[in-house]
């Protein structure tokens, strides 16, 4: 019996050149795609024809990736599929990939249970290195496999049940560090969280790569980002399926960051918006921030 398999796409100002291509090639290998828009102008929508089997809710204005996926998630639920996987809008994946996602999943289900999800390598679409930080700290199981700490969302696959256990995505956080607090509260839950070096994936996190001296690259971000990165940080330390290591290097590194970013272009505007983001966290206040 084949398993049914939904893909779920969030749109927010997508390049309508590259995109169209891209959710062409998800439908292919989907049985059923939920495309969720949080652009609020949808001009960008006006003439398009999606494969049949895409199915567009157009939100009427932006309400986070989380939120966004969070409805296609429970759409998904609702048409019984096995498998749910998640896209950002600008990634494109190779052929039979989903494919092969489910075969490893299947594969690595023989002989280990609870398994919340399942990720390919992410290869920096911008200089074709292997994004190794993910690897780190990382058990080696069987067959290129590895226990990681978290996936990034995109191109992650998950067991539809597992939603139903772990629960859905933390929707005040509205965007960043969302997929890191579910992989880590899926592990807290007794859950293993996959990546495969079998499969591989271009993606680019960040905007930019950045050189530093003595060989450091940082990623960087659009300011506003940084309000969310900083507050959804913050926020982590009261959590508790974060280990106190873990809280000990974010609160080791936050201070790093700062000044790191202060020093990179809009610094003045990088500055602004990571002040925003802790007194956010500081108040405690969710959602968007504007």
């Amino acid at each position: 019996m084949s398993q049914k398999t939904s893909s779920i796409v969030v749109t927010y100002h997508p390049d309508v050149s590259t995109f169209y291509e891209n959710i062409i090639r998800i439908a292919e290998q989907s049985d059923i795609v939920f495309l969720i828009d949080n652009t609020e102008d949808k001009g960008w929508l006006e003439g398009s024809n999606f494969p049949s089997n895409v199915q567009l809710q157009a939100l009427p204005e932006n309400e986070g990736i989380a939120y966004a996926q969070n409805i296609g998630i429970i759409e998904s639920l609702k048409q019984s599929v096995d498998f749910i996987i998640t896209f950002d809008q600008d990634t494109v994946i190779p052929e039979n990939f989903i494919a092969k996602l489910i075969g490893e999943y299947n594969g690595l289900m023989l002989d280990y249970n609870k398994i919340a999800c399942i990720g390919p390598t992410v290869v920096n679409e911008r200089n074709g290195i292997v994004y190794e930080k993910f690897f780190k700290d990382s058990i080696a199981l069987e067959k290129n496999n590895f226990l990681v700490k978290s996936l990034i969302s995109t191109g992650t696959l998950f067991p539809a049940s597992i939603f139903l256990r772990v629960g859905l995505n933390k929707s005040e956080w509205f965007i960043d560090f969302l997929d890191t607090e579910w992989c880590f509260r899926a592990r807290y839950l007794g859950y293993k969280v996959i990546m495969t070096r079998n499969i591989q994936m271009e993606h680019n996190i960040g905007s930019k790569d950045v050189s530093l001296p003595m060989g450091i690259t940082v990623l960087m971000h659009s300011p506003f980002r940084l309000a969310y990165i900083f507050r959804n940080f913050i926020l982590a330390l009261k959590l508790p399926h974060f280990s106190f290591k873990y809280k000990c290097g974010l609160l080791f590194f936050l201070p790093i960051r700062f000044i790191i970013q202060c020093y990179l272009p809009q610094g003045k505007e990088r500055a602004k918006y990571m002040f925003k983001g802790i007194k956010c966290a500081l108040t405690n206040k969710l959602g968007k921030i504007d």
